[in-house]
């Protein structure tokens, strides 16, 4: 299917996201890597692995994560995977799978 915000949480955060703004007004000012999680077996997303690992699928979250931030996913092959955010830009985020 397709990258949900519904289904993108930082861990540890004390609210959720206000997914009524623009992606920008939420933008993480923080300077260390934040932990987040996503959950591609959601209804919503049920994305496998390898479409989640895919270069831009995080593309609509730019504003929140960013580089050097980790994600936690568990995709609907089953698979769970560790992703470090490599990029991101305006115009791209990759990720690198670093669970193995």
């Amino acid at each position: 299917m397709a990258f949900s915000l519904n289904y993108l949480l930082r861990v540890g955060q004390t609210k959720d996201l206000d997914k009524s703004l623009n992606v920008k007004a939420g933008m993480d000012t923080q300077v260390g890597p934040q932990m987040w999680t996503y959950n591609g077996l959601a209804t919503g997303s049920n994305d496998a692995r390898a479409a989640i690992i895919a270069a831009d699928y995080f593309l609509s979250a730019r504003g929140y994560i960013k580089q050097g931030d980790f994600i936690l996913i568990n995709a609907n092959d089953p698979a769970y995977a560790l992703l470090s955010v490599t990029a991101s830009t305006a115009l791209t985020v990759t990720t690198a799978d670093i669970t193995t």
